[in-house]
């Protein structure tokens, strides 16, 4: 069986910390971006993440929640319905 899914951004939320000037210092240098998910419940789910420079400053931070939905397509040759996994 194949199954696909559907998500959409509800909200998101990027807030700068860092100043024009320490931003244009950056360059086209890397930066950390650890992330983690808040929460998965109901078809939803939330994460944060951090951007921070090579050299410890805190660029920005950001949340989103998103929708989801799975479904798993209906088996050829079976009655078994469309199913609905999540949500």
């Amino acid at each position: 069986m194949t199954s696909f899914d559907t998500h959409a951004t509800i909200t998101m939320s990027v807030y700068f910390h860092a100043t024009q000037q320490e931003m244009e210092d950056m360059g086209d240098d890397f930066v950390l971006a650890p992330a983690c998910g808040t929460r998965a419940v109901q078809s939803t789910a939330g994460s944060q993440a951090q951007l921070w420079s090579p050299k410890g400053a805190l660029l920005a931070t950001t949340e989103q929640v998103c929708w989801f939905k799975q479904f798993r397509a209906q088996a050829v040759g079976t009655r078994e319905p469309l199913l609905g996994l999540a949500g």
